[in-house]
Parts: C-alpha cells; structure tokens; sequence
C-alpha cells in the first residue's frame, strides 16, 4: 500500500499507412448530431467526433440520429442504451421500479477501504466487505493485498519462513525490502544509487537523477491519479532500453507534419493535427498534455503529504471517487493544482483535470418510461 502517484500512460493513437495523416478533432456540444457519417471530410484525414465533455453520443444502433446527450449522475438511470454513466460512476442494477422492471442507476463502487464506513458491499474495495457498516475482511479470511490491511500496515501475501499471511508494519525508510508494498507511504523499494550487491532498499520518491539506474513500470511519466511508484526526479523518465533515468526526448517540431520527415512524439500524447478541415495538405503537432517539471513533483508530493495526514486508503487499491478520503480531505491538492497536466490540450467543453473532480449531477433520478418519452418527444435532449 502506498501513496506514491506514479505514472500515466497516456493512450496515443498511431496510425501507420504509406502516406501520412493527420486528425481533424470535431467538439460538438450538447444536442448536436454526432454521428461521423454526417462530417465528410477526405483525403489523408483520421475524424474524431468528440462530444463535449458531460456529454456521450449513443450508438447509431440505438437510435436513428444521435446526438451528444447529457451523462447521468449517482443515482440516475443507465444501461439502456441511450443513457450512460458519467465518470467516476459504473452503472449496476439496483433493484425493480412499481412495475417490476429492472432498474440500473449510477453507482460509485469500490471507493472506501480498510476501516471505512459503508452500506453495502460494492463500497468496499481490495476485496473488503462491509461488515456491520466497515470495511473489512470476512472473519477468518486472511489478506491478500495491502489494501486489505489497516493503515500502516502490509500484507506479506504469503505463508514463507514459517510466517503466516498476516498484515504487518510498514518497514522503516531505508530497510533491506523486496515489495513496493513493504516501505513506508511515498517511498519505493529499489536498489540503491552506486550499490551492486543486487539488494533492494526502501528510498524516497524521486531520489534519482539523470543516468541512475531504475526499474521501469510501463508506463512512464508521472500523474498523481496513478497508483504507481516513481524513482526519478519529475523532468526525467525511466528509459525502457536500458532502465536508467534519462531526460525524455519530447520536443514538439513546428514544421508540417504531413512530411514523412516530421514526427510528432505520439507516445507522449502529442498528435498531428490537421492544419485546415477542407483541401488537406499541412498539419501540426499538439501540445504536450503533461509536464514534466518540478511543478509536477510539487503537485505529487503535496497531495501525499494531505493523504498520510488524513491516513487516506492508497489509491492502488481503491477507486477515486468524490466521496473517498483524498477527496474528501485532499481535493484542493488534486483538483486545483494541474501540475502535473496541461489541461486544456484536446479538451472538448469545459473538462476538468480529472473526472472525478466535476463528475456529472444528479439533479433527479429518471425512469427509464420517463426516458423513453423524451426520445420520442425531443430526440434524445436530456
């Protein structure tokens, strides 16, 4: 269990043909015709219709003209077809309307941990239950992840040396380690700068500079909703070629990227975009959407120092949702200090840094005969 919010892998699209191509990102706001077939435009161009954000496009399937409808919120409906949950929300079914229909609303699963107060089980993450209203294990079930163990403490996960599975302390920063899990919260268990003896230690979060040696985790740069462990120093990566931390080669060119020649850096989120949305010939490649800066470093550790202040379950374990520790007692340190992120790089309407930082409202809970009135009535205007 840990409090170190690693890295992010940002998904990039690449596409590879004999010619190059560019993306034409169409921001179509509420109540407005998202289907692709209705932007024609040609040539070496990739469309992406992007609702803006609160906002989904229902699948042409479902209904004969889609538009951008509005996210349903916690409690609202969802699931039948022309209703979808916005984010943080999942959609579960929570029981039968007068008519006996079965009903699926917005629910926040899995944001509470160890020791937290709940109602009904799918609160509960890492596995937990909730037993007589906490979070918990079921008697006699021993643990099988961190998550399932008080703050503070570990689960060793395995019954080696005649130990058996039990939830421990944390070890001391600096202890002889073998598991992330084991060391203290913003601290990560690797090897030691200048040490060849192959021995792993608890070290500090961002403790490496350019050339150290570091294990690499896939993905690769830091954003403080990810779970994950970080050893290098903000502005560097842990290069995946020889697992050293090196300074990233993100430079963003600013000839035409149309020109086999100009390469933007896809798999840090940049793209090329179309220049024009008619007589395509030029593009360019977008902003970075992260920082690596010392902003960022900031950023993590303020909102790590917020959590273990209010012994905050690790992330790793649980789901981020508006009503989980962090947000509760940490939101400012998340919410509004974007470090870490350049927010507004491919944004489509008025997007917050994370989801769950402005997730959808839920001004009422309508039924799915409600629902159907108003796609009869109004075309799907939510």
């Amino acid at each position: 269990m840990k409090f170190i919010y690693g890295l992010l892998a940002l998904a990039a699209s690449i596409v590879v043909s004999n010619a190059q191509s560019c993306e034409i990102g169409v921001c179509v706001k509420e109540g407005e015709n998202c289907d692709i077939n209705n932007y024609n435009y040609t040539n070496n161009a990739i469309v992406s219709i992007n609702c803006e954000y609160g906002t989904f496009c229902p699948s042409s399937s479902t209904v004969f003209t889609p538009v951008c409808t509005k996210l349903s919120g916690l409690g609202e409906v969802c699931g039948n077809g022309f209703t979808q949950c916005g984010e943080p929300y999942t959609c579960r079914y929570s029981g039968t309307d007068s008519a006996g229909n079965r009903m699926n609303t917005c629910a926040m699963p899995s944001y509470l941990g160890f020791g937290e107060s709940c109602n009904a089980d799918y609160q509960c993450g890492s596995g937990l239950s909730c037993n007589n209203e906490v979070c918990s294990l079921l008697p006699n079930v021993v643990c099988t992840n961190s998550g399932q163990c008080p703050f503070g403490q570990w689960c060793n996960g395995t019954t080696v040396h005649n130990t058996p599975v039990q939830c421990q302390p944390l070890l001391a920063n600096g202890a002889e380690c073998t598991d992330d899990d084991q060391c203290p919260y913003n601290t990560y268990c690797g090897t030691k700068v200048g040490d060849t003896s192959g021995k792993t230690f608890c070290q500090s979060s961002f403790n490496k500079n350019q050339g150290d040696s570091c294990a690499s985790h896939g993905s690769r740069y830091v954003e403080p909703t990810s779970g994950l462990r970080y050893e290098c120093s903000a502005n560097l990566i842990c290069a995946s070629n020889n697992n050293t931390c090196q300074v990233p080669d993100i430079a963003v060119p600013a000839g035409d990227c149309m020109d086999a020649s100009v390469s933007c850096p896809y798999s840090f989120g940049s793209q090329c975009q179309c220049t024009s949305t008619s007589q395509i010939k030029t593009g360019s490649c977008t902003q970075l959407p992260l920082n690596l800066n010392s902003n960022c470093q900031t950023t993590v550790q303020n909102l790590v120092s917020c959590a273990i202040a209010h012994e905050c379950p690790s992330i790793e374990y649980i789901s981020l949702g508006p009503d989980s520790c962090i947000m509760k007692n940490c939101k400012s340190e998340l919410c509004d200090n974007n470090g870490c992120v350049n927010q507004n790089v491919g944004a489509c309407g008025n997007q917050p840094v994370y989801a769950v930082c402005s997730p959808p409202s839920s001004s009422s809970v309508v039924l799915p005969s409600f629902v159907l009135l108003i796609v009869a009535i109004i075309a799907l205007l939510f």
